[in-house]
């Protein structure tokens, strides 16, 4: 072996050691150099993605980077192949308008024919009318008379007025109607309207006086029996055994003088009203018989002039009448329109077609508003001029297309969004017109057939006759039937013979309900089952404005168990202008066709359409209520099978509530407040959907309305 010596050289086995320490320490630089940079990479990806900086990234990328986009060619020949396809779809909605206004052309035709004929009949048969309808309100008010003799309750001389008066309006409108010369007979017949109105007047003063002596005894009550304490207190003190200074007595007394110098002026003012009551009480029906003397004056002035008349045809010499006025319109332009392009180039004109199909629908809104104006003259037997004016356009607001941009070349995305857009505005609209369309050709068909717009139950003859309707709708005039009306059995008979419209056979015919039947207790008074009351002996139900009830839309068995429910879904529409309510009586769009979709001109110019409202009480607001303005609200209600409820109703101010195209209940004309039970009225629902269309007034402040329906052990969702 071998051996260094002490002062010589390294040896060869210590540089071999640290050789390989030197380079494992490089080594392990570099792995941790690579560790650092794995570890510096993940945070800064983290940065990325888990941060905002990502999407400054992907904003740097898409700058550097960013793809290439369609060439102006490009964009001009994908827009004219969406525009070609969209013009197809528009030409053909067009071209189904064109149809419908054939078919609406079709049948404003055949409804004038038989309005023609309706009004030949009617100015013939109007001097006769007349007559009648005045001899009608000369009965009523002997009915009134009756019942003021008799002591029956203020309701009972109340709807025998308000039918007195309804039948002197009808021979009014009558009068307007005769062909030959009745200026004599109109003078007249006004004077017998004035005098029943003061009749009127005097009957309503002797109703309040009645209702202020109760309160004026019940007020007396208390103060009577304190003027008694006084005078056993003033007696006390002059009998007490102690002596009592004078003073105490005389203040005493002072006291008991003022209050029977109280008394004594309340039992003046008592007797005062008594004797006001007594005087109005004998002149309440005196009142009466001048009104019906001044009735019976003008019938007798009518027969003379029929008389004579008739005495004057007799000789060739008859009435000449005036044709009827007839709105038509002409048919629409048609064809395929082609456009001069920027470029030279021609191609469909998208905003020529679009403009077409508008006007092919005003067109169309124009002929069922001439549809929906005969039916409605011969309805409420009124001169069509005036239904004419009582009735708005069913049409909707469409928006304009820009007609330059559609006809202008697409060379840029932008344009080429913007281009894209206005086709779709176009297609969807043209199909919403088509809908329109269709459902007006539907409501004129079923004018045509059965005489009867706004509801969706099926009818027949009954429903036609004049009679029929008169009755209904004085039913459903608060003015007339009061705080109750039951309208069950009526609106059952009209369901029952909807549904067996179109049955063939002696069999089909018979089950149908007999008009005479349903009436026969109704033209006398209230229906023989119910007393003025509402309930014979049993009263009308009581019913809280914070009463514990359901808010639902449905009757069915696995519902909430409850003995009241409550309407509290609804979409409104308005409001619709009313300045000095003088479109009080006239019908807006909702009132001859409900279109939930619809958008349309409203008060002072603005842009309305329906809103959905749910409500967490009985009382009901539309979300934009302001003063002076018409709302509608419609609603659908379902029950599990046909059943008759009893339905408790009010509105703030004016309202008017159809179901199933019946009205139900027409409030009067006077600005109020909203009552949860302002009336009462048993209608009958049909199996399924019911239809619910409330037309509701707000002179100022305040708008509501509310159905409540009261249901015995009855479950509801």
């Amino acid at each position: 072996m071998s051996a260094s010596g002490p002062n010589g050289s390294p040896s060869k086995a210590a540089v071999s050691v640290a050789l390989p320490r030197r380079r494992r320490k490089e080594k392990d630089r570099g792995v941790w150099f690579l560790v650092s940079v794995v570890l510096h990479a993940l945070a800064l990806a983290a940065l990325i993605h888990l941060t905002p900086v990502r999407q400054l990234v992907a904003d740097l990328q898409d700058r550097m980077y960013s793809q290439p986009t369609m060439s102006a060619v490009g964009l001009t020949e994908l827009a004219e192949a969406m525009e070609s396809l969209a013009a197809e779809q528009i030409e053909g909605n067009a071209q189904e308008l064109l149809n419908v206004l054939g078919e609406m052309g079709g049948i404003q035709d055949g409804m004038f024919r038989e309005f023609a004929a309706f009004e030949r009949q009617r100015r013939d048969s109007a001097p006769q009318d007349a007559l009648k309808e005045m001899e009608k309100a000369v009965e009523r008010m002997n009915s009134a008379v009756e019942a003021i003799e008799q002591g029956a309750p203020v309701e009972a001389t109340d709807r025998f007025q308000a039918l007195a008066e309804q039948a002197q309006q009808r021979a009014r409108k009558k009068l307007e109607m005769i062909g030959f010369d009745v200026e004599t007979v109109s003078a007249v017949h006004r004077t017998a309207e004035g005098t029943h109105l003061e009749a009127k007047l005097t009957h309503d003063r002797h109703t309040q006086v009645k209702a202020r002596i109760p309160l004026l005894e019940q007020a007396l009550v208390p103060q009577r029996a304190t003027a008694e304490a006084l005078g056993k207190q003033v007696q006390q003190l002059k009998d007490s055994e102690k002596p009592t200074p004078t003073d105490q007595i005389e203040r005493q007394a002072e006291r008991l003088a003022l209050q029977e110098q109280l008394v004594g002026d309340r039992e003046e003012a008592l007797d005062a009203v008594k004797r006001q009551q007594a005087e109005l009480e004998k002149e309440e029906p005196e009142s009466q018989r001048r009104a019906i003397a001044a009735q019976e004056v003008a019938a007798a002035t009518l027969r003379e002039a029929i008389e004579e008349q008739q005495r004057l045809t007799a000789g060739g010499g008859g009435p000449r009448r005036s044709d009827v006025a007839f709105g038509g319109t002409g048919p629409p332009r048609a064809g395929r329109p082609v456009a001069e392009r920027p470029d030279g180039r021609q191609g469909i004109d998208v905003a020529w077609l679009y403009g077409e199909a508008r006007r092919r629908e005003d067109s169309i809104a124009e002929t069922f508003k001439e549809v929906r104006a005969m039916d409605l003259a011969m309805v409420r037997d009124m001169k069509l001029e005036d239904a004419r004016n009582d009735i708005d356009v069913v049409r909707p607001v469409r928006p304009d297309l820009d007609a330059d941009l559609l006809r202008d070349a697409v060379r840029t995305d932008e344009r080429f969004e913007e281009h894209r857009e206005e086709l779709r505005t176009a297609l969807r609209e043209s199909t919403s017109m088509v809908n329109l369309a269709y459902r007006m050709l539907e409501m004129a068909t079923e004018s045509v057939d059965k005489m009867k717009f706004g509801s969706d139950v099926g009818v027949g003859d009954l429903w036609q006759s004049p009679d029929f309707q008169l009755i209904i709708r004085e039913l459903a005039m608060e003015d007339v039937s009061g705080d109750f009306a039951d309208l069950a059995a009526l609106m059952q008979a009209l369901e029952e013979e909807g549904e067996e419209e179109g049955e063939e056979g002696d069999e089909g015919r018979a089950r149908r309900a007999d008009f005479q039947d349903l009436t026969a207790g109704l033209r006398g008074g209230l229906p023989a089952q119910f007393g003025l009351d509402g309930f014979g002996s049993g009263g009308l139900p009581e019913l809280a404005p914070d009463v514990e009830a359901v808010g639902a839309r449905k009757i069915s068995p696995h519902g909430w168990p409850g003995k009241w429910m409550f309407i509290d879904t609804w979409y409104t529409l308005g409001p619709f202008p009313n300045p000095n309510r003088i479109n009080i009586d006239r019908e807006f769009p909702p009132d001859s066709l409900i279109d939930l979709d619809a958008v349309y001109v409203g008060k002072d110019g603005r842009t309305i359409r329906w809103q959905f409202v749910q409500s967490d009480t009985p009382e009901v607001v539309p979300t934009n209520a302001e003063p002076y303005g018409i709302w509608y609200a419609y609603t659908e209600f379902y029950c599990d099978r046909p059943r008759d409820v009893l339905l408790a109703m009010g509105t703030d101010d004016r309202g008017m509530l159809k179901i199933n195209g019946v009205p139900v209940w027409i409030s009067s004309k006077l600005l109020k407040g909203w009552s949860i039970a302002e009336v009462w009225r048993r209608v009958h629902l049909s199996k399924g959907v019911n239809r619910m269309l409330y037309r509701v007034e707000n002179g100022w402040q305040h708008i509501a309305f509310s159905v409540v329906l009261r249901l015995e052990d009855q479950p509801q969702d």
